[in-house]
């Protein structure tokens, strides 16, 4: 009897959570999720801000970087660095001191090229996701009820790859976004999250990039903050 009543539980839930999903408007969550993206960047557009770059491995902090950025007349983010690059060090003797050297540039690049993919998923390009959306491969799921709402999206930039999209439809804001993929190969897993923050204007923004990377035991932070009010760019003639 007691198994009979959980299995009736398990099934009532998974009807509840499908009916849930089933209420949603999918062309009234995709609109928002676009209107969104547009009015972030549009607004962005006028400011200028501190990104920091700060790389983890365990507790300990290995490196940190900052940029100037702002948005260029051609739509795209221009990075200007703050402060002078660390002094090299000095030059490691025999073999094992090369070895020790290589790894450290091995693993540079592995950052730099993880770095890299995060910049291609976000932020989300608003037309690659009404793709997806329009050959029927979105999946929506309630979070709560006619509130807020998780769209997963498959395949975003290559096979394998997914970013989930959770957006908040009562107060018209993003509840982050969360990417699944890989560099190379589908072996070599990475994983990223975005919180969204939102400005005294309304705007929202990339608080918070948080980037996974198992095969090296490295965490990345990425924050952006000190956003301030800029002349708009004028458009080259």
């Amino acid at each position: 009897m007691k198994n009979q009543f959980l299995s009736a539980l398990v099934i009532c839930l998974s009807l509840s959570v499908a009916a849930n999903a089933q209420s949603a408007d999918p062309k009234a969550v995709m609109a928002q999720i676009k209107k969104n993206l547009d009015s972030s960047q549009k607004n962005l557009s006028t400011f200028t801000w501190i990104e920091t770059t700060t790389i983890y491995k365990g507790d300990e902090v290995k490196s940190e970087t900052k940029n100037q950025c702002s948005y260029g007349w051609d739509r795209k983010i221009a990075k200007v660095p703050i402060g002078a690059p660390a002094a090299a060090e000095k030059e490691k003797r025999g073999v094992r001191g090369k070895i020790v050297e290589n790894k450290k540039e091995d693993i540079s690049e592995y950052v730099k090229k993880s770095i890299a993919k995060v910049h291609e998923y976000l932020p989300p390009n608003p037309e690659k996701l009404q793709a997806i959306n329009a050959a029927g491969k979105v999946n929506i799921q309630a979070v709560q009820a006619n509130v807020k709402y998780t769209l997963n999206f498959p395949d975003y930039l290559k096979a394998g790859d997914k970013m989930a999209i959770t957006l908040d439809m009562q107060k018209a804001l993003f509840g982050g976004i969360v990417v699944n993929t890989f560099l190379d190969k589908p072996d070599d897993k990475i994983n990223f999250t975005m919180n969204y923050g939102v400005l005294t204007d309304g705007t929202e923004y990339p608080a918070e990039t948080i980037l996974d990377l198992p095969k090296e035991g490295l965490k990345i932070v990425i924050k952006n903050g000190g956003y301030q009010k800029v002349p708009p760019v004028p458009t080259p003639q």
